[in-house]
């Protein structure tokens, strides 16, 4: 499992690049993350704006900056 937040980051933006909507526990076993780590690399990535979570959902999805940091 990763240890720096960085590559944390890069599994949950490549995990989300094909589209679809994950939880942080999806998120987590689908990147071989911790909780903490994925919650952690979520929260980081949300600040960003690279991905986002519909009003009222507790799904993540990637937006079209997030697209960009991946390319």
């Amino acid at each position: 499992m990763p240890t720096d937040h960085a590559s944390a980051e890069t599994r949950v933006l490549d995990l989300l690049a094909p589209g679809g909507l994950l939880d942080v526990e999806q998120i987590a076993r689908q990147a071989h993350l911790t909780g903490r780590a994925a919650r952690t690399a979520v929260t980081t990535l949300a600040r960003r704006g690279w991905i986002a979570s519909p009003k009222g959902a507790a799904r993540w999805n990637i937006t079209t900056l997030g697209l960009k940091a991946v390319r």
